[in-house]
Formats: structure tokens, C-alpha cells, sequence
């Protein structure tokens, strides 16, 4: 069941990391649109547009940041939530952030 969770814990950063919201999606698209075309502003928005189309694509991060992950989730009634917390902070902090890092979610 812990590799089971592990697991889901693993995709949700690559899912966070990759593949932004289709509303922010369209919101850049319009921002994109209100721009001067060839103009820095217009350019600049397209490479980002392009940055995002590459992390889906590849499954990599939208951009290298040194932002920290945060989670929040419900627990059910008798769900060991120290456990859970730990099992989190060893997959950010140990060897599955080295697999992850080879598949460039998670910078070490």
C-alpha cells in the first residue's frame, strides 16, 4: 500500500511540475493575443507559451524554480498521518528524488 502511495505522490508532482490548469493556459493565450506582435512583450509570452507546451510534452518542469513543494490533503478517520508525512518527506529528500531527478521533475 506505501508504494502504492509513493507512487501517487510521484505523480502528482509530475503532474503539478508539467501541466498547468487549462484556465491559466487560456489566460496566457489571451495575454498572448493582447501583445504587439514581434514587440519584446509578444515574444516573450510566446517563448513562455512554448516553455509550457515543451513540459507537457517531455513531462518536465515548466520552469526551474527554487520554489518549495506544499501539500495539502484531507486524511480519512484512522489514517496514520505521521507516516504519511514521513513517507512525503523521504520521497522529497532521498532516492526518489534521485529518479525523479532523472526525469527532471525535482531538482536535489
Amino acid at each position: 500500500m506505501m508504494n502504492h502511495f509513493r507512487e501517487s505522490i510521484l505523480s502528482l508532482i509530475t503532474e503539478t511540475s508539467a501541466n498547468l490548469p487549462s484556465d491559466v493556459r487560456t489566460a496566457i493565450q489571451k495575454a498572448i493575443g493582447a501583445e504587439a506582435e514581434g514587440s519584446r512583450a509578444g515574444l516573450s509570452m510566446s517563448t513562455i507559451a512554448l516553455n509550457i507546451d515543451m513540459a507537457v510534452d517531455r513531462v518536465a518542469p515548466v520552469c526551474q524554480d527554487t520554489g518549495m513543494p506544499t501539500f495539502f490533503y484531507p486524511f480519512s478517520r484512522g489514517a496514520d498521518q505521521l507516516f504519511m508525512q514521513q513517507e512525503i518527506m523521504e520521497l522529497l529528500s532521498r532516492q526518489p528524488v534521485q529518479a525523479s531527478s532523472a526525469r527532471m521533475l525535482l531538482t536535489p
